[in-house]
């Protein structure tokens, strides 16, 4: 298995794994270049991705092919993709999930109250549209 910054080549199959898994795929394309892609052989089988604003970043859906889940490799994309945002100078990240939120409280995420959400993140389309009004609202500080 190897991970490596997706590719415009992988969009088809990064929306068609988006899709499958009923997360919002939409809007990917104008963040490419922040997903992370982990591939067996030439075939990718888990991937995720962050909208950077200044100090603060939205993480995107993470998603890992059903025969694949139990191998840590949600959390393996989820640390590439902390690291990248914290090269680029991000603080804080934040994220939308109807069911992984006891997940994501593993991993040192916090919810909080989407009023309370910076208005960069407020304004992503996956905050304003493509996600549901009921979604948890999470937070991790990496200061």
């Amino acid at each position: 298995m190897a991970f490596s910054k997706a590719e415009i080549k992988d969009l088809n199959e990064i929306e068609r794994l988006l899709k499958e898994s009923d997360l919002p795929y939409e809007d990917c394309q104008k963040h490419l270049s922040n997903f992370i892609v982990c591939r067996e052989n030439s075939k990718i089988i888990a991937m995720g991705g962050t909208e950077v604003y200044g100090r603060v970043a939205l993480i995107r859906s993470i998603v890992v092919q059903q025969e694949y889940r139990g191998k840590d490799l949600a959390k393996a994309i989820f640390l590439h993709l902390q690291a990248s945002a914290q090269q680029q100078g991000v603080s804080s990240l934040y994220l939308l999930t109807n069911n992984a939120e006891d997940y994501f409280k593993v991993l040192g995420f916090s919810p909080v109250i989407r009023s309370e959400v910076p208005l960069a993140i407020q304004n992503t389309d996956q905050f304003s549209s493509l996600c549901p009004g009921t979604a948890t609202v999470m937070a991790l500080n990496l200061s």
